[in-house]
């Protein structure tokens, strides 16, 4: 025979080799293997994703406690800015008071009765 030639018995026939019965070949094994893995890739991947959103939502309500503490500041300015706007008004009608009180005492003090010849002269 020619060296070139085979025979079918020089063939391996691939049926007298049973494939081995483990994950690596069994295609029941693999799948299930194969779905663990995705679940598990799916836990951490949903497990990476609460962990940001709870870090963003850590950094959303301490900006949220900031903005009230700045809002609550600047109402205690406000009324701060009020209190000061009546003190003013109530000194400046004191004052007014007071001049139209110094103005006739001054002119009772010089003879003058009638107000409206002289006008607001002090």
């Amino acid at each position: 025979m020619d060296p070139s030639e085979t025979s079918d018995e020089d063939v391996p026939n691939p049926s007298n080799f049973p494939r081995p019965c483990s994950s690596v070949y069994s295609d029941h094994f693999a799948l299930q293997d194969l779905v663990y893995h995705v679940d598990d890739l799916m836990r951490d991947g949903q497990l990476d994703t609460i962990e940001e959103l709870e870090r963003e939502n850590s950094i959303l309500q301490e900006e949220v406690a900031q903005y009230q503490r700045t809002w609550d500041a600047i109402l205690e300015m406000f009324d701060e800015a009020f209190d000061t706007a009546l003190l003013l008004r109530c000194s400046l009608e004191e004052c007014e008071e007071g001049i139209s009180i110094a103005q006739a005492d001054w002119l009772a003090l010089w003879g003058v009765r009638d107000t409206t010849e002289v006008g607001n002269w002090i």
